[in-house]
């Protein structure tokens, strides 16, 4: 090109054709910036521009998304009467939809005397790049009635508008149009169906789509296995992974990505282990986005020495590399190990995010290592994060199960937002108290605050109830849940409401409220009366239960001998 500019600098005259040709030149080169300067001189030399040479610094102008600089030239197209020229107006329109300024493009659309298949197609593109799929379809079906043929283009983005609302229906009217027309064999189009089935969740229809594709390319494989994902189907996902290898199509780290995700969330451990030596044998580079999918595969499957061995390969760790091993180490029981890991990030100038300091705080929660708490807590007051709501909530478990429970109320009481987690933790640290009045203060609490209480929060009630002997209280709980709250109890509200009576002494309404439970008792609940028997010398129940706990063994083993001979 710069042989060209200098043959073009040395001619006597040059006219519009030869600086088109030369702009022209720039702009397949991928030099917008040049293609704009150029364009500045041909006008200091007063040679006028063609319509040719408005469509090229268009273009050049929409790669720049440059709004502004767009408007200047539209403002020279509409002095020299080019604004409604077919090409130049279908690329004013693609460079305001581009730049985002739909109105604009809009307006130049509505003044073209002929409303092409490629402006329809811009029109149509704009509005769903923006997020206004609705609109988009509505241009899209306008188009139809205005008898305007739609191209492979205006297809897929039809299919696109119709995946961000998950318009099903839509989708599959489109899809039949893709089929009359003969775009099916298009890759482009094709990839678009299968996303659009992707995202409305109907993934026999995808599969369908993916297998009368004449041609596949990357794109569609990942599709479809990051469809199969989307929707919890691990297992679809990797033998489509496994048919892929098979057909010698080579997986990217996209496909690598959704073939990780998919191991961790089936926690198979073979085939992480298996997809880890295929990536080494891929030759695409382990990154740290790789690394950490990699990392976090192997935490979920219960492996962290493996996770701990591409942490120490990867060349470079960015935040959530840190974050995925810290959090793998006290997932695994080893706070201490996150904690050291924690101090060395810092010592690397790696600044901790929020899932950084939820992992520690959890680690020093377990350790009840108050004073690493109390630092974890002014690095948090540093980065500004001290009003998010989780790890405010996280701040209250920490320091209730430190033991600092005065803290955890400063911290409570200057939440933003109290989530069920806070309630949780202080619920929890009150019973480690025994501050019974604190515990029955937060009970009413959370029922003043109208809280959503969950499963898991009635059982830290619960416990909290047991472990301080709160009789009355655990048993009112126990009703409202059953009567007001219309709640579905599992096993272990049962087991604390019988360890709560077994504790208080109340031993033959124990046995009762086992023997009325809705589904067949465990050893572990008949064992927590039977200790409660020992504390109040109770013979007569400690015999009865003795003679339901080998009750209970004879049926398990009669039913293990069942299994096996079967």
């Amino acid at each position: 090109m710069i042989e060209a500019r200098e043959v073009c600098s040395a001619m006597n005259v040059r006219d519009v054709y030869t600086w088109t040709m030369l702009l022209s030149g720039y702009l397949k080169q991928g030099n917008p910036n040049e293609t704009l300067n150029l364009f500045q001189k041909m006008l200091e030399d007063r040679v006028e521009p063609s319509n040719v040479t408005f469509v090229c610094v268009l273009k050049a102008s929409t790669l720049c998304v440059s709004h502004d600089l767009g408007k200047v030239i539209h403002a020279s197209i509409v002095e020299r009467g080019l604004e409604e020229d077919i090409f130049v107006g279908t690329s004013l329109i693609d460079m305001y939809a581009k730049c985002g300024s739909l109105e604009n493009a809009n307006h130049v659309f509505l003044k073209l005397p002929i409303q092409n298949t490629v402006s329809w197609t811009s029109m149509i593109a704009g509005y769903t790049r923006h997020g206004l799929a609705s609109v988009a379809l509505e241009l899209f079906w306008k188009m139809q009635h205005n008898a305007v043929a739609p191209n492979e283009v205006t297809f897929a983005n039809a299919l696109t508008a119709s995946s961000l609302i998950a318009s099903l229906e839509e989708g599959q009217l489109i899809h039949d149009m893709v089929l009359i027309c003969g775009f099916e064999s298009d890759c482009f189009v094709g990839n678009s169906v299968i996303d659009m089935y992707s995202s409305c969740g109907c993934m026999d229809c995808a599969y369908h789509a993916f297998k009368r594709m004449a041609k596949r390319d990357l794109v569609s494989w990942n599709l479809m296995i990051s469809g199969y994902l989307c929707h919890g189907m691990c297992k679809q996902a990797m033998l489509l992974f496994h048919e892929m290898v098979e057909r010698k199509v080579r997986p990217d780290k996209t496909t690598f990505l959704s073939a990780l995700k998919a191991c961790s969330l089936s926690q198979d451990i073979r085939e992480g282990q298996k997809l880890h030596d295929y990536i080494q044998r891929s030759g695409v580079k382990l990154d740290v986005v790789l690394g950490s999918a990699l990392m976090n595969m192997f935490v979920k499957c219960g492996s962290i020495e493996n996770a701990q061995q591409v942490f120490k390969v990867l060349q470079k760790r960015d935040v959530v590399t840190w974050t995925t091993l810290m959090s793998g180490f006290v997932s695994h029981g080893d706070p201490g190990e996150a904690l050291r890991l924690f101090k060395l990030m810092k010592q690397h100038k790696v600044l901790p995010d929020r899932l950084t300091f939820v992992g520690v705080l959890s680690a020093c929660a377990s350790l009840g290592d108050l004073d690493m708490g109390e630092k974890i807590h002014d690095d948090i007051i540093c980065a500004g994060l001290e009003c998010d709501v989780c790890l405010g909530s996280c701040l209250v478990d920490m320091y209730a199960k430190c033991g600092s429970l005065h803290k955890a109320l400063a911290v409570f009481d200057a939440l933003p937002k109290k989530d069920v987690i806070a309630y949780n933790a202080l619920v929890v640290g009150y019973a480690q108290h025994g501050d019974q009045e604190g515990l029955k203060d937060i009970f009413r609490q959370m029922f003043e605050a109208d809280m959503e209480l969950d499963n898991v929060t009635y059982l830290s009630i619960f416990l909290a109830f047991s472990h301080c002997g709160l009789l009355d209280e655990g048993c009112r709980l126990l009703m409202f849940m059953m009567q007001e709250c219309n709640r579905v109890l599992r096993s272990e509200h049962f087991s604390c409401i019988i360890d709560l009576l077994s504790r208080g002494g109340h031993l033959k309404d124990a046995v009762g409220f086992v023997e009325r439970m809705p589904f067949q008792p465990c050893s572990g609940v008949w064992t927590s009366v039977l200790g409660a028997c020992k504390i109040y010398y109770d013979i007569d129940i400690a015999k009865f239960v003795v003679e339901m706990i080998q009750e209970l063994e004879l049926q398990n083993s009669f039913w293990n001998r069942q299994h096996y001979s079967v």
